[in-house]
Formats: C-alpha cells, sequence, structure tokens
C-alpha cells in the first residue's frame, strides 16, 4: 500500500478517489470530470482517466490492483458529461455581444438540436406538431446560412468549407423530404430520423468548427452585428419565427 508520500503526491483524500492516466512524459495536464471526485496533481498525465488510485475500505470499486507504477488500483467508468449539446450552444453564444451573427447561428443550433429531442421522445400528435416545426425551422435556417453567411465563409474559411457545409444542407433536405412522407410513428420514421438527427448535428459541429471561428476572427463586432441583422431578415422571410 502506498505511504503518507504517496497519498499526498497523488491528491488522495480520505473517503474518496483520484481519476488518473497513464502516466507519460510531456502529456497535457488531466481535469477532474467531476466535482465529487478530488482534483489530481498530474505529472505528464493523460487528460483521458483509465483508473482511480485508493484504498481497501476507502475509495475505488471491486478488488485492488497493483498498477505498473507502484499503487493499488480500481477498476471504474469515466464520469460522463452531463451538458447536452443545446446547453453547450447557449453558453457559446452567451459569450458574444447580442445580434452576434455567431452568436444568433449559435442560439439556433441549441434550437434545432431542442426540437429535434422532442420529436425523438414524443408519439402522436406531439410528435408530428414538433417535426413540422422543425421542419420549418431548418429550412429558414439553411436559407439564410446559404444567403447571408456562406458567403462570409468563402471570404474567412475558403471555397471548399462553403461548398461542404452548402452540400451538407442539400442532402438534409432530401432526408427531410423523404421523412415528410413517412408517418411519426413508423418504424420507418423512427430509423430515418435517427440518421437524420446523427446528420444535422454533425453539420452543425463542422459549422461550430470550421466557420464561426472565421467569422469572428475575419469580421468585426459592427460586421457581424450587421450579418446579424440580414440573417434575421432572411431567417423570418423564408418562414422562419423570431
Amino acid at each position: 500500500m502506498p505511504d503518507e508520500a504517496d497519498r499526498s503526491m497523488l491528491g488522495f483524500a480520505s473517503g474518496g478517489s483520484v481519476t488518473l492516466g497513464r502516466v507519460r512524459s510531456g502529456l497535457p495536464r488531466c481535469r477532474a470530470r467531476s466535482p465529487r471526485r478530488v482534483d489530481p496533481i498530474c505529472f505528464g498525465v493523460t487528460a483521458r482517466p483509465r483508473f482511480s488510485v485508493g484504498y481497501p475500505g476507502i475509495g475505488g470499486e471491486d478488488s485492488p490492483k497493483k498498477s505498473d507504477f507502484g499503487v493499488y488500483v480500481f477498476e471504474t467508468h469515466e464520469v460522463e458529461d452531463t451538458v447536452n449539446e443545446a446547453d453547450k450552444d447557449r453558453a457559446e453564444a452567451a459569450k458574444l455581444p447580442a445580434g452576434d451573427i455567431v452568436a444568433i447561428l449559435y442560439t439556433q443550433h441549441a434550437a434545432v438540436r431542442d426540437v429535434m429531442d422532442t420529436v425523438e421522445s414524443t408519439s402522436g400528435s406531439e410528435r408530428k406538431r414538433a417535426f413540422e416545426e422543425l421542419a420549418t425551422m431548418l429550412k429558414a435556417h439553411e436559407t439564410a446560412e446559404e444567403s447571408v453567411v456562406r458567403p462570409v465563409t468563402q471570404q474567412t474559411a475558403g471555397a471548399e468549407v462553403a461548398t461542404a457545409r452548402n452540400a451538407e444542407e442539400g442532402e438534409a433536405n432530401q432526408v427531410l423530404a423523404t421523412l415528410k412522407t413517412l408517418d411519426v410513428d413508423s418504424a420507418d420514421f423512427d430509423a430515418t430520423f435517427g440518421d437524420f438527427k446523427t446528420a444535422v448535428s454533425d453539420h452543425a459541429e463542422a459549422e461550430e468548427h470550421d466557420e464561426f471561428p472565421s467569422i469572428l476572427t475575419g469580421r468585426t463586432v459592427d460586421e457581424r452585428h450587421e450579418l446579424g441583422l440580414k440573417f434575421l431578415a432572411a431567417f423570418e422571410a423564408s418562414g422562419g419565427t423570431i
């Protein structure tokens, strides 16, 4: 069993456990993934936890095992991130000035994610209403993006990025047209919508990764505010509700 010096070095506190990864020199410091765990003192430890350091009768799970660096370990599961993607999008929007085009896009991404979750978790008339709301929202959102955002993206991130995002939206529209022909409570709808939701989420993440940073750095605050006004006008003209 590790002595008191080991316990201190590893950041161990009585009654808890410390999440650590395999020791590798030069890798980023790790972060505690739950407020209920003690922050470890990380010396070149991977950011992805592999096991928990603990002591018999005090912390950890199952029976103890000896690790490669001489302390007892207990197998454990990673703590999953409980913050959903919609909340992350809203948090990013909140960091930006009101009316900023990127803040508006983040906010609408969050709204799309929320409605997709509603479609997935409901049935009957409630699901039908949610799906119709989603279809209207996506049509207006994508139309406004193509007319207002993509020309800017072409200048700030490059034609390849703009073309790829437009192509993804075209594919999504085709699947959306198919979904409109299906019974919302059918197995075919469930399967097709599951794939559609994944594709829309991947598309949103690609925009957030490839487009948004370039717009933030390539346009001034005033320019982004002006783009936001143009986007909302195009969104509303295409049937979207502000």
